[in-house]
């Protein structure tokens, strides 16, 4: 393993730019730098249930901002598509119901 750092970083001594662990990340992706400099002021705040859940809640309103519901003729053609396998699974299993009903009625009589 310490080879493979010697190999990553140009002088191993040095951590570079391998973090040891993960930077803490706002909703927009931006990592959280306090005034100083010092991320672990601010590692504090993110492993706060409540500003977790308010980030959560944050995010997930700026996904819901992106989607948009199906259009009458996208909804339309989803629903033909449904009813076109609907009918073909059911001819399907009905067919495969009826040979195996005959086989069946041959191998028994």
């Amino acid at each position: 393993m310490a080879q493979l750092v010697e190999h990553r970083t140009p002088n191993p001594r040095v951590g570079g730019s391998s973090p040891s662990g993960r930077a803490p990340f706002r909703g927009d992706g931006k990592i959280l730098v306090s005034e100083s400099g010092n991320m672990a002021a601010q590692t504090e705040q993110v492993r706060n249930p409540i500003s977790r859940g308010i980030n959560f809640l944050r995010e997930a309103w700026i996904e819901l901002k992106k989607v948009h519901p199906p259009t009458r003729q996208e909804t339309m053609q989803a629903t033909i598509v449904v009813l076109m396998m609907v009918v073909l699974f059911a001819t399907f299993l009905g067919l495969a119901d009826y040979i195996v009903g005959n086989i069946m009625q041959a191998i028994l009589t």
